[in-house]
């Protein structure tokens, strides 16, 4: 029988059983010290104590979190990069205010440059969400760091691709106002949903509005700290579960080795590409001021290539592809707020890319096999 080389596996082991059974036979369940133990370990190992970390249920909730402690608007403008994931622009749509599309640098480098953002920068702008994709580091954030605080702009990283990403020796997460995590299924640490957001200051405030805007936990409550509390801002239910965050231990405990596996299915790849396929990542190891987490292997297709065709091709040959991501523009909910006119590097991605299984329990063979049935479905 033929293996079936997926685009994601998951590598939990008998390590993440026994800490989700740990959880379960304890009885607390939710927002205790498994959560706290978590957030220590993130500040620890993923922001090298640069920023603090608050757990939360997804990026998504961090992305809101870090936009309602920002204090965005309705009317106000954020703006958004064209290549990436819908959660970035509905989180700005559910307040009210608008997201604004700006392009990445070019074909090989596949986040904003300075210049991206300024052009789409107006009086409106008040937020800015920058994406480390594909576990890259943003090539430009420190410039683009410095012209957002003269603009008092504020600054959000999208880490979901990059937990442990450093540019400058700088962890990704605590360069920005706010760094954005995700640990859903298929993220470098899983914990099937997930997030966090980071920041240098605003912790308190973080944990307030992540648990309806209360002054005090069920914890502080069950532990006899306070009888009582305060609402002292507008805040939501976004908490993590116990479950979840002993989940996250255990995989952050594993995350340099699974780090490793993935740059030696990476490096593999770029050996056996064919040549008229383009990828991000040679750029970025080339690029000695970056430390990549290599989380997705996307490549752009030959120019006349149907990518379709490619697909099934590959599928035939059992090998499981996507893409990152649709263009915004084809979805119904955002026909009437974006244009591709503007943004013709990530137009071109978008059109032209497929992403190729990358994970911790894939072979070096495995992905010489995804190459040479590349090379046959181009040739």
């Amino acid at each position: 029988m033929k293996k079936n080389i997926k685009i994601f596996e998951s590598d939990f082991d008998q390590k993440e059983l026994k800490a989700v059974a740990k959880v379960v036979k304890s009885g607390w369940l939710t927002n205790g010290a498994v959560t706290e133990s978590f957030e220590e370990k993130i500040n620890r190992n993923l922001l090298n104590d640069e920023a603090e970390a608050v757990a939360v249920s997804s990026c998504t909730a961090a992305l809101h979190l870090a936009l309602i402690a920002s204090k965005i608007e309705r009317g106000d403008e954020v703006i958004v990069p064209a290549l990436t994931f819908v959660s970035d622009f509905n989180v700005v749509k559910a307040l009210g205010a608008n997201p604004i599309l700006c392009d990445v640098s070019s074909l090989t480098e596949w986040s904003p440059s300075l210049e991206d953002v300024k052009r789409v920068t107006t009086k409106k702008t008040k937020a800015c969400i920058l994406v480390h994709f594909a576990g890259i580091p943003c090539k430009d954030i420190f410039k683009i760091k410095k012209f957002c605080k003269s603009k008092k702009i504020v600054l959000i990283e999208d880490v979901a691709h990059a937990p442990g990403a450093k540019i400058h020796k700088q962890s990704c997460g605590s360069i920005g106002d706010f760094g954005t995590f995700s640990f859903y299924s298929n993220k470098n640490i899983s914990t099937g949903e997930g997030g966090a957001v980071s920041s240098k200051n605003k912790k308190d405030l973080l944990k307030r509005i992540r648990s309806h805007g209360m002054t005090s936990s069920t914890l502080d409550r069950e532990k006899g700290r306070v009888f009582s509390y305060d609402v002292s801002e507008i805040g939501l239910n976004y908490r993590i579960d116990e479950i979840r965050a002993a989940l996250g231990i255990e995989q952050i405990k594993k995350i340099k080795n699974k780090n490793k596996l993935r740059r030696k299915i990476l490096l593999t790849y770029l050996e056996n590409l064919p040549v008229n396929v383009l990828t991000p990542h040679k750029a970025a190891l080339e690029n000695k001021d970056l430390l990549s987490v290599d989380h997705i292997m996307p490549v752009l297709l030959p120019h006349g290539i149907e990518r379709n065709k490619i697909v099934e091709k590959l599928k035939i040959k059992n090998i499981q592809t996507t893409m990152h991501y649709p263009a915004p523009w084809s979805f119904s909910a955002y026909k009437n707020d974006f244009s591709k006119s503007k943004t013709p590097f990530s137009t071109e991605i978008i059109d032209r890319e497929i992403t190729l299984p990358l994970h911790t329990l894939m072979t070096q063979k495995d992905a010489e096999k995804v190459c040479i049935e590349l090379k046959k479905a181009i040739s």
